[in-house]
């Protein structure tokens, strides 16, 4: 495994566990991000949803795409109906509003 992709997984485990961090909405919802709106989350080094700061920074990165697949077999190992899909989204902000509010 990659390093940047060892460090995503921490990173989406960690959040997963954090009340309120994102993807601990985004963890059995069915949907998983493309790349593109993946890293736009990475490259921000903070979740913004995790308002307490709970989880804390890391420093920005971008996962390539052999490093997305990657972390993408592991989401998968535990969200096995999940898709990888962009909902008609343009972007991150967008994509994770319409997973807080799918209507």
């Amino acid at each position: 495994m990659m390093k940047q992709s060892a460090q995503a997984i921490h990173i989406l485990n960690a959040n997963i566990h954090v009340p309120y961090g994102i993807f601990s909405i985004i963890d059995g919802c069915g949907y998983f991000p493309p790349l593109a709106f993946l890293n736009a989350f990475f490259l921000r080094g903070s979740d913004p949803c995790d308002q307490d700061c709970r989880m804390g920074t890391w420093r920005p990165f971008a996962l390539s795409p052999e490093e997305y697949a990657v972390v993408k077999e592991w989401w998968f190992a535990s969200n096995k109906n999940a898709a990888v899909a962009d909902l008609g989204c343009a972007c991150w902000d967008e994509w994770v509003q319409e997973i807080h509010d799918p209507d």
